[in-house]
C-alpha cells in the first residue's frame, strides 16, 4: 500500500489506483476535496469491498480514512 505520511491527497489516490485491480474504472480526482467520491467508488469495487474497507463518511479527514483502508485492504 501507498503510504500515506508525506504525501498529498491526489498523489495518494492517483498511485493508490495503480494498486487496483486490471480494468477498474477509476474516478481522476484533480482536488483533494474530492476524496469521499473517489474513496466510494473505490470501496464499491467487489475486489475491494470484499475486505470490508471504512467508510469515507465515518472520517472528516482524507488521510485518517486513507491510513484506516491501508490496514483493512491487501493490495
Amino acid at each position: 500500500m501507498i503510504d500515506v505520511r508525506g504525501t498529498g491527497a491526489v498523489d495518494w489516490m492517483d498511485n493508490t489506483s495503480l494498486l487496483l485491480p486490471a480494468n477498474t474504472p477509476i474516478i481522476k480526482v484533480r482536488d483533494e476535496s474530492q476524496w469521499k467520491e473517489w474513496a466510494r467508488a473505490i470501496i464499491g469495487i467487489n475486489e475491494i469491498s470484499a475486505f470490508s474497507p471504512p467508510d469515507p463518511d465515518d472520517y472528516d479527514l482524507w488521510h485518517e480514512w486513507a491510513e484506516e483502508f491501508n490496514y483493512a485492504v491487501d493490495l
